[in-house]
């Protein structure tokens, strides 16, 4: 049986394609068991996002400190590319509750990411050579401890939206 994780990427891959087909069939669930990564930490799925080319899983608290699963789309099955963390790993900041992918360019939100503040940041990620590459790290331009800066991401082929949460 698929955790959390596996059912929700089998969801977003499979039911819009195959919307006519529901049920999904059995077999799907275990051409996408057979791409999981290996187990560890916690199956907290809290994001999820797919330009088709790539499928992204975020989940915010695994081993308290979060991380992103990067799947690449291969017809009808994926295939685990890559697991992203921070840079700078610290407990607590919700690495990957946000997480958005457009081409080559990767957005992991982080909002209670701690400059001093805890006001949150956004890590952006490049595609080189089929490897997906830290870049940058983007901070909150009027920092508050509130805000979360990063708790939504989205991009598009010219944009990149950030969202926060709880700010005042």
């Amino acid at each position: 049986m698929p955790n959390a994780l596996q059912s929700c990427l089998l969801l977003l891959l499979f039911v819009p394609s195959a919307i006519s087909a529901l049920p999904i069939q059995a077999p799907a669930c275990s051409n996408l068991d057979a791409h999981a990564p290996p187990a560890s930490g916690s199956t907290h799925l809290m994001s999820i996002d797919s330009d088709g080319a790539w499928v992204l899983a975020g989940d915010r608290e695994a081993a308290s400190v979060g991380r992103v699963e990067v799947f690449r789309v291969l017809g009808d099955e994926l295939e685990h590319a890559q697991t992203l963390t921070a840079p700078n790993p610290a407990g607590g900041d919700l690495f990957g509750h946000a997480v958005a992918v457009h081409g080559n360019v990767l957005a992991v939100g982080r909002p209670t990411h701690s400059s001093g503040d805890g006001s949150g940041a956004v890590h952006i990620f490049s595609l080189d050579a089929g490897v997906w590459q830290h870049a940058l790290v983007l901070t909150n331009p009027q920092p508050s401890g509130v805000c979360k800066f990063g708790a939504v991401v989205q991009l598009s082929a010219t944009r990149l939206v950030v969202g926060v949460h709880s700010c005042s």
